[in-house]
């Protein structure tokens, strides 16, 4: 698509069309110099894979940058683009994620932060050759989404170092019908902050239906963390389901909003109430429950557990403090090293809502306690993990599904 300011120019001349144009916004005379147009720019964007469509007004010598980052066709705004830069500006124009010619999937103002960081970082690069860019005097303009990806990129720079620890969210219960439902998980299972469990082949059809339960006992670095859990459907080729997620957020005594009475009871609070952590001697328990499914797991399947620290952006961020609770924005990011524990003493476990098979003898009908189900199935090794790092392999016997018996 040829830009505006091209075609603008081509019509009128250079000259001609920046005094028109600087006449019709109130602007001082253009700078001298000399502006070359730099078109078809291809900048990487903050995650794999994802191209952002750019393009660039450069003067001849270091000057200020003026960066706009449009979910609205930066051809749209080439022509003004151009004028801008007649003032004695660079400018920098790019299409936001999923948008006209840059890749990837549109997700509101979700990954607007990594991208506006990794576009600032590539035009820093040495190796692009931009001897005009300079990092210390870049600006922004804009309103609406123009102003959203402004405080997302102040914000991403804030946080640039704990970029490398934001886990993403792969389908799922989402409003986007593009990126919901049933996405293969390969890609957010060989993340090094994540952990899979797996089950043996599956010798028959197993049916599950209602909702998953999941006992971790874990110790952390931080008295404030997530944990994410999701349960997958494995292949026979080796490729990965999602099926149904849990989510869980840890948070500690909230002193402003809270009575000391209160404060005093969650303390010493030891049950095991889904969706809640309690304390278990020098580790916590956290209890998590799934979200409703009905599942054929079939023959030559596995069940893979995955456990990360974070589903980002289906769920919010946890930066780590207690004042995100109350306030806007975090006082400051705190990383979290998270330590999943299976050992004999913390059995942590994985309860299946498995229907009986057709013509098999259910057992009498009894609701098991999650902790009765905990105390009766193997253990395994403990395994430590920084920041949810390594993979364990389960076997079906530490696997075992309670039966259904609602």
């Amino acid at each position: 698509m040829v830009g505006m300011a091209v075609l603008a120019t081509r019509h009128f001349g250079p000259r001609l069309l920046l005094r028109l144009m600087s006449a019709f916004f109130g602007l001082v005379p253009p700078c001298p110099g000399k502006i070359r147009r730099l078109g078809n720019l291809r900048v990487p964007g903050g995650s794999d894979g994802v191209v952002l469509s750019t393009v660039a007004f450069a003067r001849e010598a270091k000057a200020p940058t003026l960066l706009i980052r449009t979910p609205y066709c930066m051809t749209a705004i080439e022509l003004v683009g151009y004028v801008i830069a007649a003032q004695g500006f660079n400018v920098v124009l790019q299409d936001c994620r999923g948008r006209f010619e840059s890749s990837g999937a549109q997700s509101f103002a979700a990954f607007e932060d990594l991208d506006g960081v990794a576009t600032l970082e590539w035009l820093a690069q040495p190796q692009q050759g931009f001897s005009w860019f300079d990092p210390e005097r870049v600006v922004m303009f804009g309103i609406s989404y123009l102003g959203i990806v402004q405080w997302a990129l102040v914000a991403g720079q804030d946080r640039q170092p704990t970029r490398s620890s934001r886990q993403q969210s792969l389908g799922g219960c989402l409003f986007s019908p593009r990126l919901a439902g049933e996405k293969e998980q390969s890609s957010l299972e060989r993340r090094k902050d994540v952990l899979t469990f797996d089950s043996k082949q599956l010798a028959a059809d197993m049916v599950v239906v209602g909702r998953a339960r999941l006992r971790l006992f874990i110790k952390a670095s931080q008295p404030n963390f997530d944990i994410f859990a999701r349960l997958c459907d494995v292949h026979p080729s080796g490729l990965s389901y999602n099926v149904c997620d849990a989510v869980l957020r840890r948070r500690g005594p909230l002193d402003r909003s809270q009575s000391l009475q209160e404060i005093g009871a969650r303390r010493r609070w030891l049950g095991g109430v889904p969706g809640e952590v309690a304390d278990a001697g020098d580790a916590v328990v956290a209890e998590l429950v799934f979200s409703a499914t009905a599942k054929c797991f079939r023959a030559g399947h596995k069940v893979r557990l995955l456990v990360a620290s974070g589903a980002f952006p289906r769920f919010a961020r946890h930066f780590g403090d207690v004042e995100q609770a109350i306030d806007a924005e975090p006082l400051e990011v705190q990383g979290c090293e998270i330590e999943v524990l299976h050992d004999e003493p913390r059995p942590s476990v994985l309860w299946l809502p498995v229907l009986a098979a057709p013509g098999s003898k259910s057992p009498a009908p009894r609701r098991r306690l999650l902790a009765e189900a905990a105390a009766q199935w193997p253990a395994s090794p403990l395994q430590r993990s920084s920041g949810l790092q390594g993979r364990k392999i389960l076997s079906v016997a530490q696997l075992q599904p309670a039966t259904r018996t609602e």
